[in-house]
């Protein structure tokens, strides 16, 4: 769950719900209900 995303990296549920929520609005990851993928090809061009 978002809470224990949340809890594992020390931020709250709202920032969490927030942020993969942005980077599903910018096609980096897709989720759905018990599985995240990220599209590497999208994240590392972020990064760069």
């Amino acid at each position: 769950t978002h809470q224990e995303l949340a809890n594992m990296i020390g931020a709250t549920r709202e920032a969490v719900s927030l942020t993969l929520q942005e980077l599903s609005n910018e096609g980096i990851i897709v989720t759905s209900r018990r599985m995240v993928m990220i599209h590497i090809e999208k994240a590392m061009k972020e990064l760069a």
